[in-house]
C-alpha cells in the first residue's frame, strides 16, 4: 500500500515561531501571513507540472 506524505519542511515551525514572536503588528497582517503559510504547506513547492514555474529550477529551495 503506497501512503502519501506531507513534506517535511523544516523551516515551517522556525517561521511560526518567528512570526509569534513579532512585536505587535496589524491583526490583518498577521492573518494574511497565516494564510499564505498554510497555503503554502497545502500546496508545497511547484514542480515543472507547473507551467509558471516549468523552467525554473528551486533545487536550492528544497534543501
Amino acid at each position: 500500500m503506497i501512503t502519501a506524505t506531507e513534506p517535511n519542511y523544516s523551516f515551517a515551525a522556525a517561521l511560526a515561531e518567528f512570526e509569534s514572536r513579532l512585536d505587535g503588528g496589524r491583526p490583518w497582517l498577521r492573518e494574511l501571513r497565516q494564510a499564505a503559510l498554510a497555503r503554502f504547506l497545502e500546496r508545497g513547492f511547484p514542480t515543472t507540472r507547473d507551467e509558471d514555474w516549468r523552467f525554473t529550477n528551486i533545487s536550492a529551495l528544497e534543501r
